[in-house]
Protein backbone atom coordinates (compact mmCIF):
# COMPACT_ATOMS: atom_id res chain seq x y z
CA UNK A 1 0.00 0.00 0.00
CA UNK A 2 1.97 3.67 -0.83
CA UNK A 3 2.47 5.44 1.84
CA UNK A 4 -0.11 8.52 2.20
CA UNK A 5 2.66 10.95 2.29
CA UNK A 6 4.71 10.47 -0.78
CA UNK A 7 7.48 13.08 -0.49
CA UNK A 8 9.02 12.49 2.12
CA UNK A 9 8.27 10.66 5.75
CA UNK A 10 6.85 13.52 8.57
CA UNK A 11 7.39 13.65 11.92
CA UNK A 12 3.94 13.64 14.49
CA UNK A 13 4.62 14.43 18.04
CA UNK A 14 1.72 12.90 20.20
CA UNK A 15 1.38 14.43 23.78
CA UNK A 16 -0.79 11.59 25.68
CA UNK A 17 -0.04 9.63 23.61
CA UNK A 18 -0.25 6.10 25.56
CA UNK A 19 -3.72 7.16 26.97
CA UNK A 20 -6.51 5.31 24.81
CA UNK A 21 -7.23 7.58 22.25
CA UNK A 22 -3.65 8.93 21.62
CA UNK A 23 -2.57 5.09 21.40
CA UNK A 24 -5.13 4.85 18.01
CA UNK A 25 -3.63 8.40 16.89
CA UNK A 26 0.16 6.64 17.12
CA UNK A 27 -1.28 3.62 15.53
CA UNK A 28 -2.91 5.29 12.53
CA UNK A 29 0.10 7.63 11.93
CA UNK A 30 2.55 4.93 11.68
CA UNK A 31 0.41 3.44 9.20
CA UNK A 32 0.18 6.37 6.72
CA UNK A 33 3.84 5.88 6.97
CA UNK A 34 4.96 8.84 9.68
CA UNK A 35 7.49 9.14 12.29
CA UNK A 36 5.91 8.94 15.66
CA UNK A 37 7.45 10.62 18.58
CA UNK A 38 4.52 9.84 21.64
CA UNK A 39 5.67 11.78 24.63
CA UNK A 40 3.73 10.29 28.04
CA UNK A 41 4.39 10.93 31.36
CA UNK A 42 2.40 7.89 32.54
CA UNK A 43 0.09 10.12 34.17
CA UNK A 44 -2.70 8.46 32.76
CA UNK A 45 -1.08 6.51 29.60
CA UNK A 46 -0.82 2.83 30.04
CA UNK A 47 1.79 0.73 28.38
CA UNK A 48 0.28 -2.00 27.23
CA UNK A 49 -1.79 0.39 24.82
CA UNK A 50 1.54 1.26 22.93
CA UNK A 51 3.38 -2.14 23.26
CA UNK A 52 2.78 -3.27 20.46
CA UNK A 53 4.51 -0.16 18.69
CA UNK A 54 7.44 -0.30 20.59
CA UNK A 55 9.22 -2.59 17.76
CA UNK A 56 8.48 -0.18 14.75
CA UNK A 57 11.25 1.42 14.08
CA UNK A 58 9.61 4.40 13.34
CA UNK A 59 8.17 4.78 16.62
CA UNK A 60 9.87 6.98 19.35
CA UNK A 61 8.86 6.90 23.15
CA UNK A 62 9.89 9.86 25.07
CA UNK A 63 8.68 9.19 28.95
CA UNK A 64 8.88 12.75 30.28
CA UNK A 65 6.51 15.64 31.47
CA UNK A 66 6.68 18.11 28.63
CA UNK A 67 8.13 20.72 31.27
CA UNK A 68 10.83 18.76 31.77
CA UNK A 69 13.55 18.72 29.25
CA UNK A 70 13.30 16.83 26.65
CA UNK A 71 16.06 14.80 24.78
CA UNK A 72 17.17 15.73 20.97
CA UNK A 73 14.05 14.60 19.31
CA UNK A 74 13.68 14.67 15.28
CA UNK A 75 11.60 18.17 14.17
CA UNK A 76 8.64 17.70 13.97
CA UNK A 77 5.79 18.88 11.02
CA UNK A 78 2.81 17.60 13.26
CA UNK A 79 1.59 18.12 16.84
CA UNK A 80 -1.31 16.62 18.17
CA UNK A 81 -1.28 17.85 21.63
CA UNK A 82 -4.22 15.19 23.14
CA UNK A 83 -1.88 15.80 27.26
CA UNK A 84 -5.01 18.17 28.20
CA UNK A 85 -7.60 16.22 27.80
CA UNK A 86 -6.42 13.09 29.66
CA UNK A 87 -6.30 15.29 33.02
CA UNK A 88 -9.07 15.29 35.20
CA UNK A 89 -6.83 16.08 38.40
CA UNK A 90 -7.92 20.18 39.23
CA UNK A 91 -5.10 20.84 41.70
CA UNK A 92 -3.27 24.38 41.42
CA UNK A 93 -0.25 22.11 40.66
CA UNK A 94 -1.89 20.73 37.58
CA UNK A 95 -3.16 23.51 36.01
CA UNK A 96 0.32 25.26 36.25
CA UNK A 97 1.82 22.01 34.53
CA UNK A 98 -0.82 21.96 32.31
CA UNK A 99 -0.22 25.62 31.29
CA UNK A 100 3.49 25.58 31.21
CA UNK A 101 3.08 22.07 28.86
CA UNK A 102 0.90 24.28 26.26
CA UNK A 103 3.43 27.14 26.18
CA UNK A 104 6.35 25.07 25.87
CA UNK A 105 4.18 23.15 22.59
CA UNK A 106 3.34 26.09 21.43
CA UNK A 107 7.11 27.54 21.47
CA UNK A 108 8.40 24.21 19.66
CA UNK A 109 5.23 24.42 17.14
CA UNK A 110 6.65 28.42 16.42
CA UNK A 111 10.46 27.49 16.40
CA UNK A 112 9.61 24.51 13.87
CA UNK A 113 6.87 25.77 11.61
CA UNK A 114 4.58 23.35 11.82
CA UNK A 115 0.95 22.29 12.18
CA UNK A 116 -0.76 22.02 15.92
CA UNK A 117 -3.66 19.93 16.84
CA UNK A 118 -5.66 20.36 20.14
CA UNK A 119 -8.00 17.96 21.34
CA UNK A 120 -10.47 18.83 23.66
CA UNK A 121 -12.94 17.03 25.83
CA UNK A 122 -15.11 18.19 28.54
CA UNK A 123 -12.71 18.96 31.13
CA UNK A 124 -11.36 21.90 32.49
CA UNK A 125 -7.85 21.17 31.71
CA UNK A 126 -8.59 20.65 27.77
CA UNK A 127 -10.19 24.39 27.91
CA UNK A 128 -7.58 26.33 29.55
CA UNK A 129 -5.14 24.85 26.28
CA UNK A 130 -7.51 25.70 24.25
CA UNK A 131 -7.37 29.36 25.52
CA UNK A 132 -4.00 29.42 25.85
CA UNK A 133 -3.59 28.57 22.34
CA UNK A 134 -5.70 30.77 20.73
CA UNK A 135 -4.15 33.75 22.57
CA UNK A 136 -0.66 32.50 21.09
CA UNK A 137 -3.15 32.29 17.64
CA UNK A 138 -4.54 35.91 17.94
CA UNK A 139 -1.04 37.40 17.71
CA UNK A 140 1.25 34.85 15.74
CA UNK A 141 1.68 33.14 12.77
CA UNK A 142 0.35 29.53 13.70
CA UNK A 143 -0.87 26.81 12.19
CA UNK A 144 -3.20 25.57 14.64
CA UNK A 145 -7.25 23.83 14.92
CA UNK A 146 -8.95 22.21 17.58
CA UNK A 147 -10.85 18.67 17.67
CA UNK A 148 -13.49 18.17 20.75
CA UNK A 149 -14.85 14.95 21.03
CA UNK A 150 -17.04 13.72 23.89
CA UNK A 151 -19.03 9.95 24.83
CA UNK A 152 -15.77 8.12 23.59
CA UNK A 153 -15.64 4.22 23.81
CA UNK A 154 -13.53 1.78 22.36
CA UNK A 155 -10.66 -0.45 22.95
CA UNK A 156 -8.03 0.86 25.26
CA UNK A 157 -10.51 3.54 26.64
CA UNK A 158 -10.30 5.21 29.91
CA UNK A 159 -12.77 4.11 32.78
CA UNK A 160 -12.25 7.27 33.84
CA UNK A 161 -15.62 8.84 31.71
CA UNK A 162 -19.16 8.12 31.78
CA UNK A 163 -18.90 5.45 28.77
CA UNK A 164 -15.52 3.74 30.51
CA UNK A 165 -18.13 3.64 33.62
CA UNK A 166 -20.59 1.81 31.76
CA UNK A 167 -18.55 -1.04 30.24
CA UNK A 168 -16.36 -1.16 33.81
CA UNK A 169 -20.02 -1.70 35.29
CA UNK A 170 -21.28 -4.35 32.90
CA UNK A 171 -18.32 -6.24 32.08
CA UNK A 172 -16.62 -6.42 35.75
CA UNK A 173 -19.46 -6.20 37.54
CA UNK A 174 -18.87 -2.95 39.41
CA UNK A 175 -21.53 -1.73 41.18
CA UNK A 176 -22.67 1.59 41.91
CA UNK A 177 -21.59 3.41 38.50
CA UNK A 178 -22.11 7.24 38.99
CA UNK A 179 -23.96 6.93 35.42
CA UNK A 180 -26.79 9.26 34.77
CA UNK A 181 -28.51 7.10 32.04
CA UNK A 182 -31.14 9.60 31.34
CA UNK A 183 -28.37 11.93 29.96
CA UNK A 184 -28.58 12.20 26.17
CA UNK A 185 -25.02 10.83 24.91
CA UNK A 186 -22.99 10.60 21.27
CA UNK A 187 -21.42 7.14 21.84
CA UNK A 188 -18.30 8.01 19.42
CA UNK A 189 -16.14 4.98 18.49
CA UNK A 190 -12.36 5.42 19.94
CA UNK A 191 -11.10 4.57 16.26
CA UNK A 192 -13.53 7.44 14.41
CA UNK A 193 -12.74 9.98 16.93
CA UNK A 194 -8.85 8.87 16.06
CA UNK A 195 -9.58 9.31 12.70
CA UNK A 196 -11.52 12.17 12.35
CA UNK A 197 -8.62 14.33 14.04
CA UNK A 198 -6.24 13.14 11.50
CA UNK A 199 -8.89 14.42 9.17
CA UNK A 200 -8.83 17.78 10.66
CA UNK A 201 -5.09 17.95 11.02
CA UNK A 202 -4.22 16.61 7.28
CA UNK A 203 -7.66 18.47 5.68
CA UNK A 204 -7.31 21.47 3.32
CA UNK A 205 -8.46 25.07 4.63
CA UNK A 206 -8.47 23.37 8.37
CA UNK A 207 -6.09 26.05 9.47
CA UNK A 208 -7.75 27.73 12.90
CA UNK A 209 -10.85 26.29 12.86
CA UNK A 210 -12.52 24.11 15.65
CA UNK A 211 -14.50 21.07 15.16
CA UNK A 212 -16.71 18.67 17.32
CA UNK A 213 -16.72 14.99 16.21
CA UNK A 214 -19.97 13.48 17.77
CA UNK A 215 -21.91 10.10 16.96
CA UNK A 216 -25.76 10.43 16.15
CA UNK A 217 -27.27 10.77 20.42
CA UNK A 218 -29.01 8.40 22.20
CA UNK A 219 -29.88 7.91 25.83
CA UNK A 220 -27.56 6.38 27.87
CA UNK A 221 -30.34 3.91 29.13
CA UNK A 222 -30.50 2.88 25.34
CA UNK A 223 -26.27 2.54 24.69
CA UNK A 224 -26.40 0.59 28.24
CA UNK A 225 -28.90 -2.09 26.79
CA UNK A 226 -26.68 -2.64 23.79
CA UNK A 227 -23.61 -3.47 25.34
CA UNK A 228 -25.92 -5.51 28.03
CA UNK A 229 -27.30 -7.44 25.02
CA UNK A 230 -23.78 -7.72 23.52
CA UNK A 231 -21.80 -9.36 26.69
CA UNK A 232 -24.77 -11.86 26.49
CA UNK A 233 -24.51 -12.50 23.23
CA UNK A 234 -20.88 -13.14 23.18
CA UNK A 235 -21.03 -12.51 19.61
CA UNK A 236 -18.01 -9.96 17.93
CA UNK A 237 -18.83 -8.99 14.30
CA UNK A 238 -15.74 -7.02 12.64
CA UNK A 239 -16.04 -3.87 10.79
CA UNK A 240 -14.60 -3.83 7.45
CA UNK A 241 -11.04 -2.27 7.24
CA UNK A 242 -11.23 1.58 6.05
CA UNK A 243 -8.48 2.41 3.66
CA UNK A 244 -5.73 4.56 5.76
CA UNK A 245 -4.79 6.41 2.22
CA UNK A 246 -8.26 7.95 1.28
CA UNK A 247 -8.84 10.76 3.64
CA UNK A 248 -12.50 11.16 2.55
CA UNK A 249 -13.10 7.60 3.74
CA UNK A 250 -11.07 8.92 7.11
CA UNK A 251 -14.43 11.84 7.37
CA UNK A 252 -17.42 10.45 6.48
CA UNK A 253 -16.88 6.56 7.24
CA UNK A 254 -18.27 5.57 11.05
CA UNK A 255 -17.86 2.46 12.41
CA UNK A 256 -22.15 0.52 13.30
CA UNK A 257 -22.95 0.74 16.73
CA UNK A 258 -23.20 -3.01 17.19
CA UNK A 259 -19.85 -3.83 15.52
CA UNK A 260 -18.09 -1.19 17.86
CA UNK A 261 -19.67 -2.55 21.00
CA UNK A 262 -18.62 -6.07 19.36
CA UNK A 263 -15.12 -5.04 19.26
CA UNK A 264 -14.78 -3.33 22.64
CA UNK A 265 -16.08 -6.69 24.27
CA UNK A 266 -13.85 -8.49 22.26
CA UNK A 267 -11.06 -6.79 23.53
CA UNK A 268 -11.73 -6.29 26.69
CA UNK A 269 -12.09 -10.20 27.44
CA UNK A 270 -8.88 -10.75 25.70
CA UNK A 271 -7.26 -8.07 28.06
CA UNK A 272 -9.45 -8.61 30.87
CA UNK A 273 -6.27 -8.76 33.54
CA UNK A 274 -4.59 -6.13 31.62
CA UNK A 275 -7.06 -3.70 31.75
CA UNK A 276 -8.54 -3.81 34.90
CA UNK A 277 -6.45 -1.48 36.11
CA UNK A 278 -6.49 2.35 35.18
CA UNK A 279 -2.96 3.21 35.45
CA UNK A 280 -0.09 1.88 36.95
CA UNK A 281 0.40 5.48 38.19
CA UNK A 282 -3.66 5.82 39.81
CA UNK A 283 -5.79 2.35 40.10
CA UNK A 284 -9.20 2.82 40.85
CA UNK A 285 -10.63 3.25 44.87
CA UNK A 286 -12.13 -0.60 43.91
CA UNK A 287 -8.73 -1.98 42.92
CA UNK A 288 -6.71 -1.07 46.22
CA UNK A 289 -7.75 -3.81 48.13
CA UNK A 290 -5.62 -6.87 49.45
CA UNK A 291 -6.87 -10.33 49.91
CA UNK A 292 -10.28 -8.95 49.18
CA UNK A 293 -9.73 -6.11 52.26
CA UNK A 294 -9.59 -2.54 51.59
CA UNK A 295 -6.71 -0.38 53.28
CA UNK A 296 -9.49 1.47 55.42
CA UNK A 297 -10.70 -2.22 55.98
CA UNK A 298 -7.27 -4.07 57.17
CA UNK A 299 -6.44 -1.06 59.73
CA UNK A 300 -9.92 -1.15 61.41
CA UNK A 301 -9.43 -5.07 62.13
CA UNK A 302 -5.93 -4.66 63.23
CA UNK A 303 -6.86 -1.69 65.50
CA UNK A 304 -9.83 -3.71 67.05
CA UNK A 305 -7.14 -6.68 66.99
CA UNK A 306 -5.12 -4.31 69.16
CA UNK A 307 -7.75 -3.16 71.57
CA UNK A 308 -8.99 -6.72 72.04
CA UNK A 309 -5.25 -7.64 73.06
CA UNK A 310 -4.64 -4.56 75.40
CA UNK A 311 -7.46 -3.76 76.63
CA UNK A 312 -6.92 -6.98 79.30
CA UNK A 313 -3.48 -6.67 79.57
CA UNK A 314 -4.41 -2.72 80.92
CA UNK A 315 -6.97 -4.04 82.75
CA UNK A 316 -4.52 -6.77 84.45
CA UNK A 317 -1.94 -4.42 85.60
CA UNK A 318 -4.43 -1.92 86.54
CA UNK A 319 -5.76 -4.37 88.71
CA UNK A 320 -2.55 -5.98 90.08
CA UNK A 321 -1.54 -2.47 90.76
CA UNK A 322 -4.49 -1.72 93.32
CA UNK A 323 -4.10 -5.06 94.92
CA UNK A 324 -0.68 -4.51 95.53
CA UNK A 325 -1.57 -1.05 96.88
CA UNK A 326 -4.22 -2.37 99.29
CA UNK A 327 -1.78 -5.27 100.33
CA UNK A 328 0.79 -2.17 101.39
CA UNK A 329 -2.30 -0.57 103.49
Amino acid sequence: MPHFFELKRPVAWVTGGASGLGSHVCEMLLSLGAKVVCIDNWGVGIEHNIRHLIQNPNFILVEKELTSPLPYLPRPSYIFHLAPANLHDESLDMFEQNSAGTRKILEIADSSRSRLLLVLDSNIMSRLAYKIIKSWESVMDLDSRAVRVQDVYGPRMSFEGEMGKIFRHIVYGYKNSPVKHDRIARPLFIEDAARGILSAMFGSSTRSKDFTFSAPQMKLSFFTERVTLGMRARHVTLGRKLPVDDLESLIFSITPINDAIGRTLSFLGEHRAKTHSLSPAAPSKNQKKTNGFSKKSLFALLSIFVLLIALPVAMFVVGSGLLIIAEKE
